[in-house]
């Protein structure tokens, strides 16, 4: 992915010089049929011909520049929309602490749970990629699922005030996380369109639009017991 990302750098750095030379050609189509107009040194096909081109150069031009722009408009929305997503799974990592400290006070025998969601969540705070970030969420959430059932067999841990607020947080979360999820999906799926319609398609090879993955993230929704 981060290959992909500085590819495409290099692409939309390189950019303003293909449209420069596009512009160039155009002016020099258009100039070079005006100036047979003029002096009346080309023949009336060549004539034709040279406005033609320079008609075609133009609209060419001019759809260049408003595909591009709707790419990077586009591709700013789903990155938008993917940082949202990985400050929610944050959040819903940095809750895990409270609730394996309160979970362990009731569940004792559930220590091989609460180690490896403990080494999840410094894997995440040691990385810097959303896409590992992802990953690893959704390796944890059944675990902090298992954290959540255990109250069922706890009384005092069901009434435990500090449980039933992590517990609400974590709902709020969740939610945020399928909101987020449902914005990115919408703005990927646009983006990927553009990306492999005619005539966009053109404009994504020339300046490295490639497609972009949708993430698949686990939530609460799906597969969990009810808080």
């Amino acid at each position: 992915m981060k290959k992909e990302q500085n590819q495409q750098k290099i692409y939309k750095n390189n950019a303003g010089t293909i449209l420069f030379f596009i512009a160039l050609l155009t002016i020099a189509c258009i100039a070079f049929a005006v100036y047979g107009y003029i002096k009346h040194m080309l023949s009336s096909t060549w004539i034709v011909i040279l406005s033609l081109l320079a008609v075609a150069c133009i609209l060419f031009f001019a759809l260049t520049i408003e595909y591009y722009n709707k790419f990077v408009k586009v591709s700013h929305k789903v990155d938008e929309s993917l940082s949202s997503i990985d400050v929610h799974l944050k959040q819903r990592f940095d809750l895990i602490p409270n609730l394996v400290e309160i979970v362990k006070g009731y569940a004792t025998h559930e220590q091989e749970t609460f180690l490896k969601i403990t080494e999840l969540r410094a894997k995440q705070q040691a990385t810097a990629s959303t896409e590992e970030t992802i990953q690893l969420a959704n390796q944890a959430l059944p675990l902090m699922n298992r954290l959540i059932a255990v109250k069922e067999n706890y009384p005092n841990l069901k009434a435990n005030q500090m449980f039933l607020k992590l517990q609400r947080e974590l709902v709020a979360c969740e939610g945020k996380i399928a909101a987020a999820r449902r914005f990115y999906i919408s703005n990927v799926n646009q983006y990927n369109t553009l990306a492999q319609s005619f005539p966009s398609n053109v404009v994504a090879r020339m300046f490295g639009f490639r497609t972009k993955p949708l993430f698949t993230i686990d939530i609460r929704e799906t597969n969990t017991p009810t808080v």
